[in-house]
């Protein structure tokens, strides 16, 4: 096992901790109440295709959500709040887990650096959370941008195209991630056998794959009105 790409004991356990912690946190700011009653309404808006844009196309997470609340249904669970409690301790457990192998991969095996990091990162991550729900697809976001820059670091440059299709279902911004790794591959000169070249089929892939489910979201459900929550036009 190679010892350098992977995370210590006390770590992981701060990493739990630390998943328990933001957990708390935002249960007990929102509280059972809204998680049965505001955050299953946008969920069940979604999966019944009356969401506005862009909520409507923000798809894996609604997707996973519903997974998991057919899962509790079929155990007898007759409320929708422990789907969103499990889907956000996963995710609040992967986004510090990716982090710290992350920090490990920017500044080698320094426990102590890499512990403070990630207390830093969940305290702002306490203020994530306000006014806006969940955001499961934000969380989704960070999960598959950490999974790329470690694709990227460790040479499996191959990872990025489905890490960019899932990321084209999370969110339209997932484009981001193919132009990220072709400003961190691209070489010149371009031959047939270049390093310049694999990046730019890599590059190409994921961006076809990006630009085919941003579409495809679209036709398939429609053309949606924009989701003007705080009463605020797009644009300057």
């Amino acid at each position: 096992m190679d010892r350098s790409r992977t995370l210590t004991p006390p770590l992981v356990i701060l990493a739990l901790l630390l998943t328990l912690g933001t957990f708390y946190t935002q249960f007990f700011v929102y509280g059972e109440d809204y998680l049965a009653e505001s955050e299953s309404g946008r969920q069940r808006a979604v999966i019944g295709r009356a969401a506005p844009s862009p909520r409507q196309y923000r798809v894996l997470a609604a997707w996973l959500i519903e997974g998991l609340e057919r899962a509790g249904r079929a155990l007898g669970v007759s409320t929708p709040t422990p789907a969103f409690l499990v889907a956000r301790v996963l995710q609040n457990l992967a986004i510090f887990l990716l982090a710290a192998l992350w920090y490990r991969r920017l500044i080698g095996p320094q426990p102590s650096r890499i512990a403070w990091g990630l207390i830093f990162l969940a305290w702002g991550m306490s203020y994530a959370f306000r006014d806006g729900g969940l955001d499961f697809s934000v969380y989704f976001s960070a999960i598959l941008c950490l999974l790329a820059a470690l694709a990227v670091s460790s040479g499996r440059d191959l990872w990025i195209i489905p890490i960019t299709l899932a990321a084209a279902l999370n969110r339209a911004t997932a484009f981001v991630i193919p132009l990220a790794y072709l400003a961190c591959r691209f070489r010149r000169p371009i031959g047939p056998r270049s390093p310049g070249a694999k990046a730019l089929l890599v590059f190409s892939l994921s961006l076809s794959l990006w630009l085919g489910v941003f579409l495809g979201l679209r036709l398939h459900f429609g053309w949606k009105p924009l989701d003007r929550v705080w009463l605020q036009r797009p644009g300057l």
